[in-house]
């Protein structure tokens, strides 16, 4: 594929690359990281993290090359305040080491909104820029 083709495959490559990142940062449950895309597994015990993406994933032009970028959210999800912000804090620096063989990626931090506890559950989140571009 010439590399100023879109990159079509964006988002499998995006999701994968960022639940690896965070993989050393969290617990397991069902042998697999508590490090989800848009929805836990069901009967997930707190604390975990769910990641998603807030727009669409555009196609980005510059000179000599093509990229993808997208604005996305990383939850932490725990039964207190502290423990959500904390497990924040340690999941944020794996935003900072997304790595996939073929590809460029980085995390840009934009915002650290306030949520208010849903049902008994603690949140805390972050909200980054995703660029991505081959290597």
């Amino acid at each position: 594929m010439p590399i100023d083709a879109p990159i079509l495959e964006a988002e499998a490559v995006l999701t994968t690359a960022i639940r690896d990142a965070l993989a050393p940062f969290v617990g397991t449950f069902n042998a697999r990281p508590m490090a989800y895309y848009q929805l836990a597994e069901q009967n997930c015990p707190f604390p975990y993290t769910v990641f998603q993406f807030q727009t669409d994933i555009s196609r980005l032009d510059w000179i000599g090359l093509t990229g993808a970028t997208v604005q996305m959210t990383l939850k932490a999800l725990a039964t207190s305040p502290k423990a959500a912000r904390d497990l924040l804090a340690v999941v944020a620096m794996g935003m900072q080491a997304i790595t996939i063989t073929g590809y460029t990626i980085t995390a840009r931090y934009l915002r650290t909104p306030t949520i208010a506890p849903v049902d008994g559950v603690s949140q805390a989140m972050h909200v980054y820029r995703i660029r991505m571009e081959r290597t």
